[in-house]
């Protein structure tokens, strides 16, 4: 087997304090049509039964999100209109302590 092998550049890098020259070097060897089959791999194919039970398992997993995203909606509001609440209740007091003062 034969090389050709060319030097198309060298610079200088300076690594830590010491100078250390690298070179590209550009190989073209012959090549002679011998090398080594590779082998592919085989892709399986998914059965009718599989594609099924991935589509179901990803229907159940949309329908769990929705149910959990309306969860959290409703808590949301619960306690919006807790604290809602809890402020009206609060200036109702506070009127009515104003005007104890005041009378």
């Amino acid at each position: 087997m034969e090389f050709d092998l060319d030097v198309s550049t060298v610079e200088s890098v300076s690594t830590a304090g010491a100078a250390v020259t690298t070179a590209s070097v550009a190989s073209a060897a012959k090549d002679k049509g011998k090398g080594k089959m590779l082998k592919s791999k085989t892709v399986q194919t998914k059965t009718k039964l599989q594609q099924e039970q991935e589509r179901l398992g990803y229907e159940a997993a949309v329908r769990l999100q929705a149910k959990l995203e309306e969860e959290e909606r409703q808590r949301i509001a619960r306690v919006h209109d807790s604290a809602s609440s809890f402020y009206v209740e609060e200036w109702e007091d506070l009127q009515a302590r104003v005007e104890a003062d005041e009378s």
